[in-house]
């Protein structure tokens, strides 16, 4: 008798339909496992629901804590300083505002769109040819709409840079 040829007797293969049944079986398994867990009872579930509310307000109070703090420790100055900086000496300004978080407070010259249809929010300054272009985040860009020619604002800014010796805030949201 040959042993080689018993040796390589093909395997038998498994069909599909076999692995749909595996993955049936788990999930009717899993059914049955979870009718017998035990119910939270009205009770529970209300002092569930209480302690997840309790967590979502102290993250939220906490969050607010954290931002007060970062506003706090912001560099505060106007459109106009910037400017004047600028025009000034871009170099000293660049090296003064750059890396920091700004607090800039200004009056609303007018809100444009650039290139790609976001806001830019541009502030008064002691030129009336030259403002401060401000871009905000992602997230704030739909509170441009709201902005009107003359309102007074403060904004929170990550990033300053300059065209043309004029200062480009970005990265800035509305302060509250």
């Amino acid at each position: 008798m040959n042993t080689e040829a018993t040796e390589q007797a093909p395997k038998k293969k498994r069909g599909c339909g076999f692995w749909i049944l595996v993955v049936l079986g788990v999930f009717v398994g899993l059914a049955v496992l979870g009718s017998l867990l035990p119910k939270p009872t009205p009770e529970e579930q209300a002092a569930l629901a209480a302690q997840q509310l309790k967590d979502e307000q102290e993250a939220a109070q906490q969050e607010q804590a954290e931002a007060e703090a970062e506003r706090a420790s912001a560099m505060k100055v106007t459109a106009s300083e910037l400017f004047g900086a600028y025009q000034a000496n871009e170099m000293a300004a660049q090296k003064a505002f750059e890396g920091r978080l700004l607090e800039v407070s200004g009056t609303v010259d007018g809100v444009e769109l650039d290139f790609s249809d976001d806001p830019v929010v541009k502030l008064k300054t002691q030129n009336q040819f030259m403002p401060v272009s401000v871009y905000l985040t992602d997230s704030t860009k739909d509170q441009a709409a709201e902005l009107r020619k003359g309102q007074k604002v403060t904004l929170l800014c990550r990033e300053i840079s300059e065209v043309i010796s004029m200062p480009q805030l970005k990265e800035c949201t509305l302060a509250p």
